[in-house]
């Protein structure tokens, strides 16, 4: 311990302490800064491959989830003109020319691409699945709607028909008036009670026996109570799937939402995580500049300027005055350490010079007296 004691107050091992210091301080500061630059790349990068991929994937399913709803609203709506028959023959329908030729598969297969990469997150695998459920059952509302549209404009085609044969009966004007003004009544009816009806008075009419070409635009299956049964059936069965879209579009786009709300916070704390690390490593870094500017700042005021700068200064002076011829004055020893020894040294040469100059003295009146 005496020898700890000893070796401390050497201005050598402070030196070489303060030093030590200096450097120890820079490594640490080194250290710090690559710990948190590594860590802030490393949260950046994973916000980039990871959560930035997740989210985009969310909100890709969410818009095809809008989708399909928009496919299922334009196969709802009525059909404008006869026309679009041989669009539906031709295997293209309405509601993919108002969605850019879309079709529910495709969007389906985007839709799973989608929710794969949402799947790689563990934690949003759930909400994904639950987006997938939501999906299947509007894709099949979809898909009975256009469906139902197809055999709405089949039906429309089928009364055009009938409306022109009709018109030729009447043109004709051999046919009874009574029957054919039922059976455009029949072809204008909308519901099926009237219908019903318009069918019992046509049956009382034809009894008569209006002909079979005529009985015909009525009985058969093409007939114009067929038809419009079916065109009545159809309209209730689109008000039913309209219903059931709204509900089904309203569960995927609920389920949807969620699953952007939980990629959306898992994007922002991956987010937080980096910059709170990079505020951290920059709060430490300041912390410890700070601490190391503080600590050379009183090694040299406290240490250095009021101890060795003073007492070197105070050394000097007093050296000075001996090479004047100044011995009277002792020299302050101050310390155990180099400067404390450079002082005894000097004030051991200054006892031998005054021991000298003693000597000197009675020598020189030894010699007065012998004269």
């Amino acid at each position: 311990m005496h020898f700890l004691t000893d070796r401390w107050r050497r201005i050598g091992a402070r030196m070489y302490l303060a030093l030590g210091f200096a450097v120890f301080s820079t490594l640490v500061s080194s250290g710090v800064g690559v710990y948190y630059f590594e860590r802030s790349g490393d949260l950046n990068f994973r916000v980039q491959s990871e959560s930035a991929p997740v989210l985009e994937a969310a909100w890709s399913a969410s818009r095809d989830i809008e989708r399909l709803r928009s496919l299922g609203i334009a196969a709802g709506a009525d059909p404008v003109s006869i026309e679009r028959v041989s669009i539906e023959q031709d295997g293209k329908s309405p509601a993919s020319e108002s969605t850019g030729d879309q079709s529910v598969e495709s969007i389906l297969a985007r839709l799973d691409a989608s929710l794969a990469v949402v799947n790689s997150a563990p934690e949003l695998a759930s909400d994904a699945m639950k987006v997938r459920e939501a999906s299947d059952v509007l894709a099949g509302v979809v898909d009975n709607l256009r469906l139902n549209r197809r055999q709405r404009l089949e039906a429309g085609a089928q009364e055009a028909e009938l409306r022109s044969r009709l018109e030729e009966w009447s043109a004709d004007g051999g046919s009874p008036a009574s029957v054919l003004a039922v059976l455009s009544r029949a072809l204008a009816a909308d519901n099926q009670p009237v219908l019903d009806g318009l069918w019992d008075e046509f049956v009382t009419l034809s009894a008569g026996g209006p002909g079979t070409a005529l009985e015909e635009l009525g009985r058969s299956d093409r007939g114009a109570f067929a038809v419009r049964g079916r065109q009545v059936a159809l309209q209730v069965r689109d008000l039913e799937l309209g219903a059931t879209l709204d509900e089904a579009s309203q569960e995927a786009e609920s389920a949807a939402t969620l699953l952007v709300e939980g990629a959306s916070q898992k994007s922002a704390a991956a987010l937080e995580a980096s910059t709170r690390s990079f505020d951290r490593g920059r709060v430490l870094l300041a912390v410890i500049s700070v601490a190391s500017v503080i600590a050379a700042t009183l090694a040299s005021w406290l240490w250095v300027g009021n101890g060795l700068v003073r007492r070197l200064s105070r050394l000097s002076e007093r050296m000075r005055q001996m090479a004047g011829g100044d011995l009277e004055m002792p020299v302050p020893e101050v310390g155990r350490d180099e400067i404390g020894e450079l002082a005894h040294a000097l004030e051991v040469f200054r006892q031998q010079a005054l021991e000298v100059q003693r000597l000197n003295l009675v020598e020189q009146l030894y010699g007065e007296l012998r004269e």
